[in-house]
């Protein structure tokens, strides 16, 4: 998946009499709709659609893909098992049953096939590996007879002077499974000279040249496919030495805890297949099944859900065939179903798009782009092809509930705040004042600043999202003003007339404020206007 170009399909055009190749590079993926909301317990369906530096654009489909194999040229002699690696964005295609010792190349770019400097000795079965500039090429059955003997030899080709050396030896075999990880070579099961399934694990250090030996498989098995998926080693199908019993069991090895684990098995039960990895995918390729026919099926594993759907078949069937990834495109060369010599060669881009969702707790997504809303809150959905991504938020949504409600407020002039909290994801807010939207007032806090009578009332506030509306208890809001009034108490017989009277200063002339007759004894009066008036002087007088 940790590619620097992805989806390269070759398309084959053909211009004097040459063959020429395009180079389809997915640059862009734009991920529909892009920002949704849901509720809980319903489903968006998202799409993915790549675009590529040619111009074009397609929907994205998921991890079986769409695409066919092509054609591609064919090498320049037939082979048949023979050991295939990748190295600096080339296919390597070394030794095999068919064809002496010969090394070829193929560009992809170019589609061009040319020969390099053979190997010292012929092998076939052989497995290989390729790191930086150089291929690993080890085991094997010599001169093609694994009746004798298997080999034990590593062998190394600097693809930068062409020149073989030769490696530390380990364990004989040949028809194993092999993977690189954080650049050791991985080489697992394979035969051993007595045609038996083996189970041994060794390790290949480049940088010391010493081979170590790891936790064994669960079962031994030859014939297998093998590849390498986010630091782990995947071997699937093979069998033990009884053709009629070809393996369909997955098993994965884990570096950083030394151990193996038995994942979903293949639908399909498969022995001289191929494995190659895309995108975090799995693709199991051909192979014999148990009743000896070779087949072209593809079988593709997914290790977020451990389950397996079918993939697009290859050309032709192809039997003990080492199939490579190049740039997020599988590629095929030689061996037929009968482990004839072969020239041809094929290759597989898979338009496939892996969803993901970063709160899966909130929303799951299958393998289609179908999210369910489990609980409220956001996510991000991820669409993801080689290393190409891109990415919507899904909002998941349920009622709205109120878990503080606004409370009554009687306010000092300057004004309060009246708040709500509630839950649902989503929400928006629109407060009301005796029952008419005030405007503006759509947040969780309506401030009421400067208070006058027109902001005395009943105030509620309206709380929406896509799964419903839920009005808030009443609130009301009323005024708390502190004043100092004058006021005296006047003492006399009830019933008795008084004339209260009032002036400014003691030379003014003094004013009449009521006449009346005393109500209570004592009578309390006050001087409601006092606050806003001047100093004041009193007197009561009875008439």
């Amino acid at each position: 998946m940790k590619t620097h170009i992805q989806n390269l399909i070759l398309v084959l055009a053909v211009s004097a009499g040459v063959n020429q190749a395009i180079a389809q590079v997915l640059t862009n993926i734009v991920v529909s709709p892009a920002n949704p909301t849901i509720v809980v317990g319903s489903n968006q369906q998202f799409v993915a659609t790549g675009y590529y530096n040619n111009g074009s654009s397609g929907v994205l489909t998921n991890g079986g893909g769409t695409a066919s194999w092509t054609a591609v040229s064919g090498m320049p002699a037939p082979k048949n098992g023979a050991a295939c690696a990748a190295v600096n964005g080339h296919l390597y295609v070394v030794s095999g049953a068919g064809f002496n010792a010969s090394v070829f190349d193929y560009n992809p770019a170019s589609n061009v096939w040319s020969t390099k400097t053979p190997l010292p000795s012929n092998y076939a079965y052989a497995g290989a590996a390729g790191i930086g500039n150089k291929l690993y090429f080890m085991g094997g059955c010599e001169n093609s007879d694994c009746s004798s003997a298997t080999g034990n030899e590593l062998l190394i080709y600097d693809t930068l002077t062409s020149l073989w050396t030769n490696g530390a030896t380990f364990q004989r075999r040949s028809l194993a499974g092999v993977g690189v990880i954080n650049g050791k070579i991985y080489v697992t099961g394979g035969q051993n000279s007595a045609y038996i399934g083996e189970s041994a694990l060794q390790i290949y250090d480049p940088a010391s040249n010493l081979w170590t030996t790891a936790q064994s498989m669960p079962i031994g098995r030859l014939q297998c496919g093998a590849t390498v998926i986010n630091g782990k080693l995947y071997v699937v199908g093979g069998y033990d030495g009884n053709p009629a019993t070809p393996f369909g069991s997955l098993v994965v090895y884990d570096p950083t805890t030394d151990s193996w684990t038995t994942k979903t098995s293949m639908p399909t039960p498969r022995l001289g297949l191929g494995a190659a990895s895309v995108g975090g995918l799995l693709y199991a390729i051909d192979g014999v099944t148990a009743s000896g026919t070779a087949t072209n099926l593809v079988e593709v594993y997914n290790p977020a859900t451990d389950s397996w759907s079918t993939g697009a078949p290859t050309l032709i069937a192809h039997n003990l065939a080492q199939p490579v990834t190049i740039n997020g495109t599988i590629y095929l060369a030689g061996s037929s179903p009968q482990n004839n010599a072969i020239t041809n060669a094929e290759s597989y881009t898979p338009q496939n798009s892996l969803w993901s969702s970063s709160s899966p707790t909130m929303a799951s997504i299958n393998t289609n782009g179908v999210a369910t809303g489990l609980t409220a809150g956001t996510t991000t959905i991820k669409a993801i092809s080689g290393s190409v991504s891109n990415s919507a938020t899904l909002t998941v949504v349920s009622f709205p509930v109120i878990t503080m409600q606004p409370t009554n407020n009687t306010v000092p002039p300057n004004g309060v705040n009246l708040s709500v909290t509630a839950t649902g994801g989503g929400l928006s807010y629109q407060w009301q004042l005796n029952g008419t939207n005030i405007t503006g007032a759509t947040g969780a806090t309506l401030p009421i600043s400067n208070v006058t009578l027109t902001n005395f009332g009943v105030y509620t506030v309206i709380i929406s999202n896509l799964a419903g509306t839920i009005t808030s208890q009443t609130a009301i809001v009323s005024l708390a003003d502190l004043k100092m009034f004058a006021g005296f108490f006047v003492y006399g017989p009830i019933g008795t007339n008084y004339v209260i009277q009032s002036k400014a200063n003691l030379t003014n002339v003094w004013t009449t404020r009521t006449n009346l007759a005393l109500p209570s004894q004592p009578y309390i009066y006050i001087d409601y206007s006092s606050p806003t008036n001047p100093q004041q002087f009193y007197k009561a007088m009875p008439q």
